[in-house]
C-alpha cells in the first residue's frame, strides 16, 4: 500500500487546506495507525517547508517519494530487535507513542462483553506476538470450508494493530463486531452476551482461518481397549493435529481424558478429547436446602417443619419423594402448596424444580388418604380457608382469613351429605385449638351411608358428635383457577377471592336441589370457606400466634383457649445435614480454584437426557463418567461457571473464589507425567462480570507484559491497578494463565519488512 497525502502539494492554492495539515495536525483521525500518522506528519513537514512568513504558499512544488510503509505501522528492525524479548514487548524505533496496548475499546452498545475478552485476549503475549509481526498471513487458510475466508482473521488483527501500534487513547471496534456479526447472527444487534461466548466462538474462528492444514483427512479416534493411557493419548491427539494444526492449537488446546463405565455390564471406555478452555463448576451450586412444612391427614400426628437437602436441578418430585421417605408415607399421597396470607397461591406440578421455591415461601406438603386425587373416582378433595365472621355488614365485603388452609378428602357417597362434610372439616380443625369441638351426641349414631368410620375420632365411651354452632360452611366453585402472582394456571388460587356474596352455604345448596337428587354438597374442584363464630377468636384466632418448639404431647397443657396453627414441635432435620449446617454457621465457607478443580473431576452419573449407548450391551445406559485432564496447553483459560439453567431458570452464582495470582501449580490434576516446572502457571488476565442476570456489565483486568503493569480495562476507561490483590473478586469469570517456562516462537523478519502485509481481503 503506497503511501498518500490527502492534499496536493503540487497545486497548493488553498491556504485553508495547508492550514490544517500544517496548524492542525490534531484533528488527524483519532484511530490512525502509526503508519497513517507517519505519513500525515511527512505531508505536514513538506508544506511548512513551502509556507512564506507573508502567508502566502509556493505552488507546483514536486515533493520526493514518500517510501511505503508496512502494514500495522511496524517498521523493519534488525535481528537482534525481537518484539518479545525476555517475553515482553520491546518497543520499535519508530513505536514513539503508540498505545502499548493500553487503549480503551469503545462501548458499541451492549458489548462491554466483547470488550471485556478482547482485552484479556490482546494481551495474550504469544498470540499478539504471533499478529504483530504478520506471521499470521503464512498461515491463511482461505478456502477452508469451516473457515470464515480469513475475514475473522483480517479483523482480528487490524484490531490488534489499533491496541498497540495506534495512538488513540480509545479505539472504536465497529468493523470487527461487523465482521463477527456475519459469520455468527447471534453477534449482530445490541443484545447482551457472555465473554465466554464470544472467546469461544473467536477462537475457534481464528482457528480455522489460520489452520495450517489445507486438506483434512479422514481420521477415525480409537477405542483404548485396554492399551495404556500414554500410548491411546498420542494416537488421539496425532489424530486431531493431522486435521488441526495452528497457532490456535500451539497456545490454546489441551486433552481430556474422559472414562465411561457402563453400569450394566461394567465396560470401561476410555476416550481422550481436545479442550480449548477449562470450565469449572463451582460447588456451592450444587445442594438446595429449603424448609417444608409437612401436614399429616391424621390430625392426631403433628404439623412439623422439615428441612430438606437436595441437588440444585431437583424437581417438586423428588422433594415429595425425599419428605414421604422421613416421614413414612407415599410421594403420591402429598399435595404440594404455596400459602400466602392463608391462602393458596400456586400449587406446585410434579416437574416444577426446588430452586423455584425461594426462602421466604411458605411450602406445605399436605398428605391425603388416596394417592393422586385430581384423578381419583372415588373420592372428592377440596381445600377449605378458615375466617371469622365480621362484625361488619355487607355481603360485597372481602373475608378476612386465618390460620392456613386444610385439606380434607370425603368419599363421593360422603360429598353428598352436608353432615359428613362438616362433621370431616370438624376433625381436621381440631388440631388447630386446644377447645374441644366436639359434645355428646343427642341423637342416634349416623348411618353407614355417611361414611364418617374414618374420619371421626376414636370414641372412648360416649359417643361424640362435632358442635353444630362453631362454624359454617360455604362453596365456591371458580370457572378458572389462575395463580395470584403469574397468572399461571393453578388449583384453588383464584386471580381474585370471591367476596361473602359468592360464597353459598352447603346446606343450602343442598336444600335448593330438585330434580337431581344426586346432586352432590361439594364437588371436586369447589374451594369451601369455615366460617368460624366470633365467639370461638379466642380459640381459633388467637391475636399473637406462638411458635412454641415443644413437643406435641404439651400442646394442650394451657387451660386456656388458644389457636394452635403455628405451633410446631422441633424441626426434622437428618443428622448429617445439621452438622453441615453446624459448620457453615460456625466458620464462613470459603471457595478456592482447587475446590473447583476438584469438583471438575468428580464422577458423576450422566442425566437422563444424555445416555451412552455402551458398544458391549448395545443399550443406552445412564452412565458413570469422570472427567481427567491429560495434557495442559500453554494458554490455559478457565471459565467459572458462575451461570446455569435449571427447569427453565437462569441463575447466577456471586460467591467469591480465590485464585493465585503466580504460582498456580497443577501437578496434582494432571495425569501425564511430565516435569513438574511444565504445571506452573502465573495469571495475566481476569474477564469480569458485575451484576446479576438482568443488569450486569463486564470489565477486564490485564497485566501488561511489555510494562510490566496491571491495569483496569472498563470499556473506553483504562486505569492502572496499584493493588494487584484486589484482581480478586466475586465478579472473576474467566482467568487467562499462562504456562511459566512456556516457548516463545520466534518468526523471521519477512514478517516485518514486507509490504504485501496490509489487511485488505483481495
Amino acid at each position: 500500500m503506497e503511501a498518500s497525502l490527502d492534499v496536493s502539494y503540487t497545486a497548493i492554492t488553498d491556504k485553508a487546506i495547508v492550514d490544517a495539515v500544517v496548524k492542525h495536525p490534531e484533528d488527524k483521525e483519532e484511530d490512525s495507525t502509526v503508519g497513517e500518522i507517519q505519513e500525515f506528519e511527512a505531508g505536514r513537514d513538506v508544506a511548512a517547508k513551502f509556507a512564506k512568513e507573508d502567508g502566502s504558499y509556493i505552488v507546483n512544488y514536486t515533493p520526493p517519494v514518500i517510501q511505503p510503509y508496512p502494514s500495522f505501522g511496524i517498521t523493519a528492525l534488525g535481528p537482534h530487535e525481537a518484539l518479545f524479548k525476555n517475553r515482553s514487548l520491546s518497543p520499535s524505533p519508530s513505536n514513539n507513542g503508540a498505545a502499548d496496548g493500553i487503549c480503551g475499546l469503545q462501548n458499541l452498545g451492549n458489548t462491554c462483553f466483547m470488550n471485556s475478552a478482547l482485552q484479556c485476549l490482546s494481551n495474550t503475549p504469544d498470540l499478539t506476538h504471533y499478529i504483530l509481526t504478520g506471521a499470521w498471513r503464512d498461515d491463511l487458510n482461505r478456502d477452508n470450508p469451516l473457515g470464515m475466508g480469513g475475514e475473522v482473521s483480517h479483523a482480528y488483527a487490524n484490531l490488534i494493530d489499533k491496541l498497540w501500534n495506534g495512538t488513540s487513547k480509545v479505539f472504536s471496534p465497529c468493523d470487527f463486531k461487523s465482521t463477527i456479526g456475519r459469520f455468527s447472527p447471534s453477534f449482530t444487534g445490541y443484545h447482551q452476551h457472555d465473554s465466554q461466548e464470544l472467546l469461544a466462538f473467536l477462537l475457534d474462528g481464528l482457528h480455522e482461518d489460520l489452520n495450517r492444514i489445507l486438506k483434512k483427512p479422514y481420521t477415525q479416534v480409537p477405542d483404548s481397549n485396554g492399551r495404556p493411557d500414554k500410548e491411546v493419548a498420542a494416537d488421539c491427539w496425532n489424530i486431531h493435529k493431522a486435521r488441526n494444526d495452528s497457532i490456535i492449537v500451539d497456545l490454546f488446546q489441551g486433552q481430556y481424558k474422559s472414562t465411561l463405565v457402563c453400569p450394566e455390564c461394567k465396560k470401561v471406555s476410555v476416550t481422550f478429547d481436545p479442550f480449548m478452555y477449562l470450565s469449572l463448576p463451582l460447588p456451592i451450586n450444587k445442594k438446595w436446602i429449603g424448609t417444608v412444612t409437612y401436614v399429616p391427614y391424621d390430625p392426631s400426628k403433628p404439623v412439623v417443619d422439615i428441612k430438606v437437602q437436595l441437588p440444585k436441578g431437583s424437581t417438586l418430585r423428588q422433594l415429595k419423594d425425599k419428605v414421604a421417605e422421613m416421614v413414612g408415607t407415599h410421594s403420591s399421597h402429598l399435595f404440594s402448596t404455596k400459602v400466602l396470607s392463608s391462602r393458596f397461591c400456586k400449587s406446585h406440578d410434579d416437574g416444577d424444580t426446588v430452586d423455584e421455591l425461594e426462602e421466604k415461601d411458605k411450602t406445605f406438603l399436605y398428605e391425603l388418604p388416596i394417592p393422586d386425587f385430581t384423578t381419583s373416582t372415588s373420592h372428592v378433595v377440596f381445600p377449605v380457608f378458615s375466617m371469622l365472621e365480621s362484625a361488619q355488614s355487607g355481603p360485597s365485603r372481602r373475608p378476612g382469613f386465618i390460620g392456613h388452609p386444610m385439606m380434607v378428602a370425603v368419599t363421593k357417597e360422603g360429598a353428598n351429605n352436608p353432615d359428613t362434610v362438616y362433621a370431616t372439616v370438624a376433625h381436621q380443625a381440631s388440631r388447630y385449638t386446644t377447645t374441644s369441638l366436639y359434645e355428646l351426641k343427642k341423637d342416634n349414631i349416623p348411618d353407614s351411608n355417611n361414611d364418617m368410620s374414618f374420619e371421626m375420632p376414636p370414641s372412648l365411651g360416649d359417643v361424640k358428635e362435632p358442635k353444630r354452632s362453631i362454624f359454617k360452611l360455604g362453596f365456591f366453585a371458580p370457572s378458572q383457577f389462575r395463580c395470584k402472582s403469574t397468572s399461571c394456571a393453578t388449583l384453588y388460587a383464584p386471580t381474585k377471592m370471591p367476596s361473602l356474596n359468592n360464597i353459598q352455604d352447603i346446606y343450602q345448596r343442598v336444600a335448593s336441589r330438585q330434580s337431581d337428587n344426586n346432586a352432590p354438597a361439594v364437588r371436586q374442584g369447589d374451594m369451601i370457606f369455615c366460617m368460624w363464630e366470633r365467639s370461638w377468636k379466642e380459640s381459633i384466632c388467637s391475636n399473637k400466634y406462638s411458635h412454641s418448639k415443644r413437643g406435641h404431647s404439651s400442646l394442650d397443657s394451657s387451660s386456656r383457649p388458644r389457636a394452635l396453627w403455628d405451633e410446631r414441635p422441633n424441626e426434622i432435620v437428618k443428622p448429617v445435614l445439621m452438622e453441615e449446617l453446624a459448620n457453615t454457621k460456625n466458620g464462613k465457607t470459603t471457595i478456592s480454584l482447587n475446590d473447583c478443580l476438584m469438583e471438575h473431576a468428580k464422577e458423576e452419573q450422566l442425566g437422563k437426557g444424555e445416555l451412552w449407548h455402551c458398544p458391549n450391551c448395545k443399550k443406552n445406559q445412564q452412565a458413570t463418567k469422570k472427567m481427567d485432564i491429560w495434557r495442559l496447553s500453554d494458554i490455559l483459560v478457565v471459565h467459572l461457571k458462575r451461570f446455569s439453567v435449571m427447569g427453565g431458570r437462569h441463575d447466577k452464582i456471586g460467591t467469591f473464589v480465590d485464585f493465585p495470582i503466580q504460582g498456580l501449580d497443577l501437578s496434582g490434576k494432571v495425569l501425564k507425567d511430565v516435569d513438574q516446572n511444565e504445571n506452573v502457571y502465573d495469571l495475566y488476565g481476569v474477564s469480569n462480570h458485575i451484576g446479576g442476570l438482568n443488569i450486569g456489565h463486564y470489565t477486564a483486568y490485564v497485566k501488561n507484559e511489555k510494562l510490566d503493569q496491571w491495569y483496569n480495562f472498563d470499556d473506553s476507561h483504562v486505569s492502572p491497578i496499584q493493588e494487584v490483590e484486589s484482581i480478586k473478586s466475586a465478579s472473576a469469570y474467566l482467568l487467562f494463565y499462562r504456562r511459566r517456562n512456556a516457548l516463545v516462537r520466534e518468526y523471521g523478519q519477512r514478517h516485518l519488512i514486507s509490504g504485501a502485509m496490509n489487511v485488505d481481503c483481495d
